[in-house]
């Protein structure tokens, strides 16, 4: 025995309901996602092996790189490099670097010093009070 069904005309309803099932999952998804956004990874600054401040030495050159990025001599006075390495090419010296200085001058001042032929340069860092 055949039973029929009563037929009845779709609805706009129906034609809809995939559509919404599938953009709810999507607001679900992304708002699961949303949270778990992975925070990127901090920078972890050396801390200094020494207690105290090196003291000065003659012998070593010092020199001071400013927050501004002018490099300057043990005086204080602004100095070139390529002058300053013409006058004295040191094998080793003392870079002093202001923490605020911009970093890819550092980077570069010591890629410089580098390629002058400085083979051990110590970087020292003002320490953040």
């Amino acid at each position: 025995m055949r039973l029929s069904r009563p037929s009845r005309p779709p609805s706009r309803t129906d034609a809809m309901l995939p559509m919404m099932n599938v953009v709810l999952l999507l607001l679900v998804f992304m708002m699961l996602m949303g949270g778990v956004a992975l925070a990127p990874d901090p920078v972890l600054v050396p801390r200094s092996t020494q207690a105290t401040p090196l003291a000065a030495d003659a012998a070593v050159p010092e020199l001071q790189l400013d927050a501004d990025g002018v490099l300057r001599d043990r005086d204080g006075v602004a100095v070139e490099l390529a002058r300053w390495m013409t006058q004295s090419p040191p094998q080793s010296l003392r870079l002093h670097a202001d923490a605020q200085a911009p970093g890819p001058v550092v980077v570069g001042l010591l890629q410089a010093l580098q390629a002058a032929g400085v083979s051990r340069v110590q970087l020292l860092a003002t320490q953040r009070q």
